[in-house]
């Protein structure tokens, strides 16, 4: 079975749920891939809610290691009234002649350059006809958050449109950058040909939770999902604290 049609059909890209008891929605993305197909799912999430008068929305991005970044911007649009939300301060590339695109000459290959500022993408538009007002956004995520997926957190967290919750990702989860494919011996293998560096509020280089809630095996051994559970909790008791 192709791999796009396993995880749509034996483990779908995407889960959303209305949480009737804690008035909110829910939705976990696993993979950005298909997002189309996330989107289309998301957006029916969000007319429940708005059917329903729920404003708090949880988007779990925990163990979501990445994918596609296409259409991320729409998924924004949602929860975000500005014109465009900050992205990149920079790119860098090691110059060589698959680089040359980019401006470099051959004086200048071996070497590790900034992109010129024009080939970054700084910023990005939002669609303002998808805006949902008074949309709270909580961004679960954990230490196995990575690549897009890390990016979208942090994007929410910097632009101060979502408030991350869970444990902080891991050191090097904004480490990574365009990648291209190809083939070695029959085998596909990829491998990233630009560093991105992100707007961001990480310290050390770490994107921290705005609500940290810690992973801990014991009380997953009792089955359920606790940080979720306790997440749920906070909604409803705000005056709740999780400790490190």
């Amino acid at each position: 079975m192709p791999y796009p049609n396993y995880l749509v059909k034996g483990g779908p890209f995407c889960e959303g749920k209305i949480i009737p008891g804690y008035s909110l929605g829910y939705f976990k993305i696993r993979e950005f891939e298909n997002n189309r197909y996330i989107l289309k799912k998301f957006r029916k999430l969000v007319d429940e809610m708005t059917e329903k008068g729920y404003s708090d929305l949880i988007i779990d991005l925990r163990e979501n290691t990445g994918g596609s970044g296409n259409d991320l911007n729409l998924f924004f649009s949602f929860f975000s009234d500005k014109d465009s939300l900050h992205y990149l301060k920079n790119a860098k590339a090691r110059v060589s002649k698959i680089t040359k695109d980019y401006g470099f000459d051959e004086s200048q290959y071996g070497q590790v350059l900034s992109l010129p500022s024009e080939k970054v993408f700084h910023s990005f538009a939002l669609d303002s006809s998808l805006f949902v007002p008074n949309l709270k956004v909580y961004v679960l995520i954990s230490r196995t958050t990575g690549s897009i997926a890390a990016s979208f957190a942090n994007i929410c967290q910097y632009n101060g449109i979502g408030t991350l919750v869970g444990e902080q990702l891991a050191p090097n989860a904004l480490k990574y950058g365009e990648v291209a494919s190809g083939e070695f011996l029959d085998n596909p293998f990829a491998f990233s040909t630009i560093q991105y560096d992100e707007y961001t509020k990480a310290k050390d280089g770490i994107v921290r939770p705005d609500i940290p809630i810690p992973y801990i095996a014991r009380e997953y051994m009792k089955g359920g999902d606790p940080v979720l559970e306790k997440l749920l909790e906070y909604l409803k008791d705000e005056k709740l604290v999780f400790f490190q």
